[in-house]
């Protein structure tokens, strides 16, 4: 992870700040900007309450999908809500009800709210960038059908920029829509296992970039020593682990884990659960606690006699996710509406035309090392037919990441941008 961070975010702001991006499609509509809000905005109680059931829907994927899945797995909630949320406004009936199913709110109830949600997700910083876009692509042999009243929403609460393109052009479809998510990743992804359809009528696209360091002008240090980090396959990786000192707090440490988290130098944090002695990860899922485990990420940075400080030794690792979700999300939240043909979608105007979710993709990337984070992932919905411390004493603990773990990378206010398990380590 090279530390261009200034050069990174001129061209991805420059690339991706409107609706023309240089690539052979035709902008339909460009998509409003999210303003800025204050402190103030994001503290009232009605703002509270929408980003809380945005956690309780985050935590009940998670936990869905580590049931759902075989093996370690990287996941972002967050680019997931953003797809379901441009889908819920663009469809009806049946299909609608589905989706506020899963993502656990009413988007067309909660205009300004989303807008607050989404400028979070849209910062530039010393040291790197947070940037999420929406778009939806829209067939261009029914580009006479478009119902704007819906484009015009999207674009205006959603801020979705719209393109047209030619399905049946399989190959320049690909190509522009891979030009489009290389861009808006830092070509830490690519458009590979998406498939065009002369019959496709739209595809809803969300995209997500981070890149972060752990300290302005200092890398981590690795340990001189080597650990043993315990796979659960029984089996042990000798590893030098990264070492960040003096992070505030101390850990919450319970019988079957412990819990604590290391944070980048903009507050995002990389929140490790691991299992203790005699427990694995699907143990620590299958406790009565774990919705407030994974949602909480307050720890105690004093009382009335210590201030607390802890040591974070951890492992570099890299992690990748590509999954399909039709089966995800029949299986684990019982939908059926949204991928049986019907005519709950407002995309098109004029005589109906039974659609279908046909495809729901879901690529991730997450590079943890000395420098500091850099993660991208998106997810595709295809439509178509068919002061008071000064005089306490310092108490410092050490935290050692040396077996499988479950991770979150959350923004300072919780919200879960990527959620994965590392249960081996290897080469």
């Amino acid at each position: 992870m090279k530390k261009s961070s200034s050069i990174l975010v001129f061209s991805l702001i420059s690339i991706l700040s409107s609706c023309s991006i240089n690539i052979s499609s035709f902008c339909l509509k460009e998509a409003a900007k999210p303003a800025s809000f204050s402190y103030e905005s994001y503290n009232t109680n009605e703002y509270k309450s929408y980003f809380n059931k945005i956690l309780n829907s985050q935590v009940n994927m998670i936990k869905k999908f580590n049931a759902f899945n075989d093996g370690d797995y990287l996941i972002s909630p967050t680019t997931i809500f953003n797809a379901f949320s441009m889908l819920e406004l663009s469809t009806i009936n049946d299909n609608l009800e589905e989706v506020k199913a899963v993502i656990g709110v009413d988007e067309i109830e909660n205009k300004e709210n989303y807008e607050y949600y989404f400028s979070k997700l849209n910062k530039e910083f010393e040291g790197g960038l947070i940037k999420s876009l929406n778009s939806i692509w829209l067939s261009s042999k029914l580009k006479d059908r478009y119902d704007t009243n819906t484009l015009d929403t999207l674009a205006n609460d959603m801020f979705v920029n719209s393109y047209e393109v030619d399905f049946a052009n399989e190959k320049e479809t690909f190509k522009v829509v891979d030009q489009y998510i290389k861009s808006a990743t830092n070509n830490l992804l690519n458009a590979d296992g998406m498939k065009f359809d002369s019959l496709d009528v739209a595809m809803l696209l969300n995209t997500l970039y981070i890149k972060d360091l752990w300290n302005k002008n200092k890398d981590l240090s690795e340990t001189k020593e080597t650990y043993s980090f315990k796979n659960e396959d029984g089996s042990e990786y000798k590893t030098k682990l990264l070492y960040k000192a003096k992070v505030s707090g101390k850990p919450i440490i319970e019988e079957a884990y412990k819990k604590f988290y290391v944070n980048t130098c903009n507050g995002y944090e990389l929140e490790f659960i691991v299992p203790n002695v005699n427990y694995e990860i699907n143990d620590v899922f299958e406790l009565s606690e774990i919705d407030q485990l994974l949602k909480e990420n307050s720890y105690i940075n004093s009382d009335d006699d210590y201030i607390y400080y802890t040591n974070v030794y951890f492992p570099s690792f890299s992690i990748e996710g590509n999954y399909e979700l039709i089966d995800f999300f029949k299986e684990e939240y019982n939908l059926t509406s949204l991928f049986n043909p019907s005519f709950d979608y407002t995309l098109l105007e004029g005589s109906p035309i039974e659609l279908v979710t046909s495809s729901i993709l879901h690529k991730n990337k997450l590079s943890v090392d000395k420098e500091g984070i850099e993660g991208a992932s998106y997810t595709s919905i295809m439509i178509g037919p068919t002061s008071s411390d000064v005089d306490k004493e310092i108490k410092t603990y050490d935290f050692y990441v040396d077996k499988g773990f479950i991770f979150n990378l959350k923004s300072s206010d919780g919200n879960i941008l990527f959620s994965g398990t590392v249960s081996n380590l290897s080469n």
